[in-house]
């Protein structure tokens, strides 16, 4: 045999070889994904999640592996103390591969929820008791009267659909002395208010934007702006953090001007609303919002 001949047939083993490699490889993939245990997963899941934070508690109702290397949640709730906080019909989780196994886990997450999208990256750095959470989130299009928590939380009829992004980093237990921000719009949205306040039963506008710091134990409400057919104004303030996050004290001053279509439908000669019509001048009704988070109250100054 001739050294070309070698040569073929030293190739031809080589590709061979390869050829092998890659069918068992797929063929591995395949059963992987054929035979996964989903019940099992979405159970160990479950069991992670809920470790995860203090008070922490999921429910998922199938996991399956998506390619490259991901598990798909489908009909996942997450809830804290038992009070629903998520609702989401698909969540998909991707780990930080290099990242964990350097010990420090962290992932990305993308999927549907309350109707809209959510993306996130999270990361966990630190030892058990002295962790750093970092997480950056962005929605789209959030369906707000699906969220039942912001409905108890604010113990009051709350829709619009939510778009923006958000940034946390701090230790998951005290959160309250962490760092973290968010720039928020609200579109097509409407509050319940508190009866006698307006001689309105439902606030309604076009757009809410909103950006909100918190650091050391205290949230800086920096621009609150809203806008509508009922209303315009803006509102700042503060917010001192406690746990639970419902306690809340909050401390916000502002202005809404009534809009000629608001005064359009009520009636002349109530009461109320020469008042109204009196208070606001030339830049609006003054108001100021206090109270907690879970039931704040609105107040015209």
């Amino acid at each position: 045999m001739t050294g070309a001949e070698k040569g073929k047939g030293s190739a031809a083993s080589v590709k061979r070889i390869l050829g092998y490699t890659v069918y068992a490889c797929l063929a591995a993939v395949f059963f992987l994904f054929l035979l996964f245990p989903s019940k099992d997963a979405a159970r160990y899941a479950e069991a992670r999640l809920s470790g995860a934070l203090p008070g922490l508690s999921a429910s998922i109702g199938d996991a399956r592996l998506v390619f490259p290397l991901g598990l798909r949640l489908k009909d996942v709730t997450l809830s804290v103390r038992d009070a629903e906080w998520l609702e989401a019909r698909e969540l998909t989780v991707r780990p930080g591969l290099f990242s964990t196994l350097a010990g420090k886990p962290a992932c990305s997450i993308g999927g549907k929820i309350f109707g809209g999208t959510l993306s996130a990256d999270v990361s966990l750095k630190g030892k058990r008791e002295e962790r750093v959470l970092s997480a950056s989130a962005a929605v789209e299009k959030l369906d707000l009267s699906k969220a039942k928590a912001l409905k108890t939380l604010a113990g009051r009829e709350i829709t619009g659909f939510l778009s923006g992004k958000a940034g946390f980093s701090g230790s998951p237990e005290e959160w309250t002395a962490g760092e973290g921000k968010a720039a928020l719009v609200v579109k097509s949205g409407s509050v319940r208010i508190e009866e006698g306040l307006l001689p309105v039963e439902t606030l309604t506008f076009d757009d809410l934007a909103v950006d909100v710091e918190m650091k050391d134990g205290a949230g800086n409400l920096a621009r609150c702006d809203i806008s509508g057919k009922q209303f315009h104004g803006k509102v700042s303030g503060g917010i001192t953090l406690a746990r639970p996050v419902g306690t809340s004290r909050l401390d916000m001053k502002g202005a809404l001007k009534p809009s000629p279509e608001f005064f359009k439908a009520m009636d002349p000669e109530d009461p109320m609303a020469k008042a109204i019509r009196q208070q606001a001048g030339k830049d609006g009704i003054p108001v100021r919002l206090t109270g907690t988070l879970a039931d704040p109250k609105i107040g015209l100054r």
